[in-house]
C-alpha cells in the first residue's frame, strides 16, 4: 500500500478558519505531480503566511500545503511535517492531481 500524505488548501493570516479541509493523496501521486516545484519545509506546525493578515473566511483560497507523516516520507518529502509551496496557486495544484477545489 502507498503511503499517504494531506493536501491542504489555505489563506494568509493566522485565523482558525484559514485552511481547507485536508484532502488525502497518495505521496507518490503528489511526488509526482508537484516533484518539480519550490516547496518550504515548516517543521511540525502548518505555515503562516503573513501573520498580521486577516483573511476573510469566504476569500479564495491562496496557498498550497503538504502534511506528511514520518511513515510516509520519501525523497521528495524526506522529513514529517508540513511543506508550502510558494510558487503554487491551490487552482493548479488541484488541477495537476484532477482534484475539484474543495468549498471555501
Amino acid at each position: 500500500m502507498t503511503g499517504m500524505a494531506t493536501l491542504y488548501f489555505g489563506r494568509n493570516g493566522n485565523d482558525p478558519n484559514r485552511a481547507s479541509a485536508g484532502i488525502d493523496v497518495s505521496i507518490q501521486a503528489l511526488s509526482e505531480a508537484l516533484g518539480r516545484f519550490d516547496k518550504r519545509f515548516t517543521g511540525e506546525e502548518p505555515p503562516v503566511v503573513n501573520p498580521g493578515e486577516k483573511a476573510h473566511e469566504y476569500g479564495p483560497y491562496t496557498l498550497t500545503v503538504v502534511h506528511v507523516e514520518s511513515k510516509d516520507t520519501n525523497p521528495t518529502f524526506p522529513k514529517s511535517g508540513y511543506y508550502w509551496f510558494p510558487e503554487l496557486p491551490p487552482e493548479s495544484c488541484a488541477e495537476l492531481l484532477g482534484l475539484e477545489m474543495p468549498d471555501r
